[in-house]
């Protein structure tokens, strides 16, 4: 079986489809590891080929009919990403099953083997079939008493902010998946970072994942906000201003579990690799992640990009399904027609709240008259709590990097 897996595999990914969760030792038979090279080579070099091509281009290496026959067998030869994501699950789970005996099979050598066997099997969790009463309202009804409980002797359900209390009591705190959405230059990554800090500043981790201003031009923005220093102030030469930022990065040395982490070739499987390592730094089981932003993760190999968004939602309600203590914020382009999410897919489905941040004059009046700073904060859709009927009003000040609330709703 494993074998006709890889076969699946490699003609999927001749067809495009992402396969950054592969590596070449995944696979057993050596003329698999060859082809995967040379699909991930021609992949590199954005060249466009096809079956044919490949068994050109593999032609002193791989008998021609072989390639060809990858295909064979193919769910009735119709091509499905749905397929394609089973068959890379099977090969992962078959190549930890390989990894686990020969870790255990080394273990067993050592005097005092049982912590480290402890150890390896903790770490992996076979696919089997529990018993289904495990599921049962009867048997969980125990972990629904607890939940309400502790919602019951909480102040808001979420995350509190204390730079923006009117949004956090508006939502019932910061929680569950939301989608912040803004046309370009309204300031969606500066309201995303400071609700990011402010909740850090509770204890919280943060894992924030960076593909739009850079880790260093955010945590400028970060040193900006809290010691209310402009960027004028902050590149200043002079002395006292330069030992006044100084402070301030000293106190950003104390933010070890605010993480901006930019990585080019990120995946769901490693986001949960993240979370783990936070959770065990911490010992806390809530964490906050940003996805800044959701048009601009990596869409290696998926040709549609409005799949590929829609791919990656799926994973990050896979995410939070899996785990409840995570809060997920992932910031949205707005297009310029008709005010969606770009490439929109199930964005509207997937945030528990969908919020739209606007500024207060049309693009013709702030040509004419200039930005007057003030933002309107819609909330679109929530889904356990009552939306206010019209938006908060927020102030901008790009000059501090900072938000700050202008009353309630109007």
């Amino acid at each position: 079986m494993s074998y006709e897996i890889e076969k699946a595999v490699l003609f999927y990914m001749i067809e495009g489809f992402d396969s950054s969760r592969l590596t070449p030792d995944l696979f057993s038979g050596p003329d698999h590891r060859i082809i995967f090279q040379k699909i991930r080579e021609l992949r590199k070099a954005d060249a466009a080929f096809d079956m044919i091509a490949l068994s050109d281009a593999l032609s002193d290496k791989v008998r021609p009919p072989y390639v060809s026959s990858l295909g064979d067998g193919v769910i009735n030869g119709e091509f499905k990403e749905t397929y394609f994501r089973d068959y890379v699950d099977r090969l992962v789970k078959l190549e930890k099953e390989r990894q686990v005996k020969e870790a255990v099979a080394d273990a067993i050598r050592e005097p005092d083997f049982l912590p480290e066997i402890k150890k390896i099997l903790a770490d992996y969790e076979p696919d089997e079939v529990r018993d289904v009463g495990d599921f049962s309202m009867a048997t969980r009804a125990g972990e629904l008493r607890s939940f309400i409980e502790s919602r019951r002797g909480s102040k808001l359900w979420g995350h509190d902010l204390k730079s923006l209390p009117v949004l956090a009591a508006t939502l019932n705190g910061i929680r569950e998946i939301i989608v912040l959405a803004a046309k370009a230059k309204t300031g969606k990554s500066t309201l995303a970072l400071q609700i990011a800090s402010d909740v850090h500043g509770q204890g919280v981790p943060v894992l924030y994942f960076d593909f739009e201003n850079g880790p260093l031009n955010l945590m400028a923005r970060e040193l900006s906000r809290k010691m209310q220093l402009s960027f004028e102030e902050i590149y200043s030469p002079t002395k006292d201003q330069a030992t006044y930022a100084e402070g301030g990065i000293l106190r950003l040395r104390e933010n070890k579990h605010f993480s901006i982490i930019t990585d080019r070739k990120l995946t769901i499987e490693k986001i949960r690799g993240f979370v783990g390592q936070v959770k065990r730094a911490t010992g806390r089981e809530d964490v906050l992640i940003v996805i800044d932003s959701l048009q601009k993760l990596p869409m290696e190999n998926l040709r549609e990009r409005r799949a590929a968004v829609d791919f990656w939602l799926r994973g990050f309600e896979e995410l939070k399904s899996d785990d409840p203590g995570l809060t997920i914020i992932l910031i949205s382009e707005l297009s310029r027609e008709g005010g969606k999410p770009k490439e929109s897919g199930d964005i509207e489905y997937t945030g528990h709240f969908l919020l739209e941040l606007q500024t207060n004059r049309s693009e013709e009046e702030m040509n004419e008259m200039g930005d007057d700073g003030i933002r309107k904060l819609f909330i679109n859709s929530a889904r356990d709590v009552q939306a206010p009927g019209g938006p908060l009003r927020l102030e901008a000040d790009f000059r501090y990097w900072t938000f700050r609330e202008m009353g309630g709703p109007e």
